[in-house]
């Protein structure tokens, strides 16, 4: 693999790259926290609102389109550009996890929920360039919604309440099922409930309907209950035959 950092338009984009490729030439994994700095002073156009506190719906819509659903559930992500690398720095038998993807970009994904690592196959730099600010960006806008739903315990109180109260099913595929329509009935039984959240999020109600798109069914809710109860703290690392050779 080419491991010269790409061009880049402005001093902004290149100090961001510098560090990134910096960071990722270390031995270990690095927290995408470390490149949240850099990252919000790029002042990218594809997320605007990184310095604010309110949520950037644009922004987390493209990273949510880009990652797995799983993503929120991610503790590290390994990066390497075939099986044997990943065997070589301890993780044999990648293709043989459950198999993620994202809805707008065509990698391959593997994601072991029991250790939370993803693993990425990555051809080249460029899916560096793709993933690592497309990560840093979901990980800024999940973190702002932890901090607005932990400004309003009533709510936290609410989604745990309904959380609870969707247990009493059977088992199996009853059992989901009478979750996702419990989540269902909870959003859209009273609109109070959608306008409520809404306001705790300070979105206008188009962006929650977007929100709803962007994590659809029983996702939406299962999603801010996590988000409520958890920030991401992501760590990444490149394996061998990438940036740490």
């Amino acid at each position: 693999m080419d491991r010269t950092p790409p061009a880049a338009g402005n001093e902004e984009i290149e100090l961001y790259i510098r560090t990134i490729y910096s960071l990722l030439r270390s031995s270990g994994p690095i927290r995408l926290r470390s490149l949240e700095e850099t990252h919000v002073g790029m002042n990218s156009s594809l997320h605007q609102r990184a310095a604010s506190p309110e949520i950037d719906m644009a922004a987390l819509t493209y990273a949510a389109l880009r990652l797995p659903d799983c993503f929120p559930e991610v503790r590290l992500v390994v990066m390497g550009q075939m099986e044997e690398v990943f065997r070589r720095r301890g993780y044999p038998g990648v293709e043989s996890w459950p198999r993620v993807a994202a809805r707008a970009r065509r990698r391959k994904l593997y994601f072991e929920p029991e250790s939370r690592v993803l693993a990425a196959f990555i051809a080249s730099v460029s899916d560096i360039d793709d993933m690592v600010p497309t990560m840093v960006t979901y990980q800024i806008e999940w973190n702002k919604l932890h901090e607005k739903l932990n400004r309003h315990q009533s709510v936290l109180s609410l989604l745990e309440e309904e959380n609870g109260s969707t247990g009493t099913a059977a088992s199996g595929q009853e059992d989901g099922a009478n979750d996702e329509a419990a989540d269902f009935l909870f959003l859209h039984g009273a609109a109070s409930r959608r306008e409520k959240l809404a306001a705790v999020l300070d979105l206008t109600l188009d962006d929650f309907l977007r929100l709803e798109q962007v994590w659809p069914g029983k996702m939406l809710l299962e999603n801010l209950r996590r988000a409520a109860r958890t920030r991401l703290d992501v760590q990444i690392n490149v394996l061998g035959s990438g940036l740490s050779d």
